[in-house]
């Protein structure tokens, strides 16, 4: 006979904080979001709410900065963030 066989605890990855900054290189990039409106659209078995947030992406060592009215998460509005800098070439 053997032992009862132990259960392997996955490790859940979380999202980061604090992001790459494409100015100045450097980990000191952060997201900011304030809620504007909430609303709730009624499908079928339930309702869902959508956000809309004033979003602040800001670089604490360069003070690189855009404004964004989204629904979108933190790290895609990073992306968005990036894109833009990396289209427009610098500040």
């Amino acid at each position: 006979m053997g032992r009862k066989r132990k259960k392997i605890i996955r490790v859940t990855r979380k999202l980061p904080k604090v992001y790459n900054c494409p100015n100045c290189g450097k980990v000191s990039m952060r997201i900011n979001r304030t809620k504007i409106k909430e609303e709730k659209i009624n499908i079928q078995p339930g309702s869902i709410k959508r956000t809309l947030y004033t979003v602040t992406v800001l670089c604490g060592d360069c003070n690189i900065s855009k404004d964004y009215e989204s629904r979108k998460e933190p790290i895609d509005l990073y992306n968005d963030f990036v894109d833009w800098f990396m289209k427009s070439g610098s500040v």
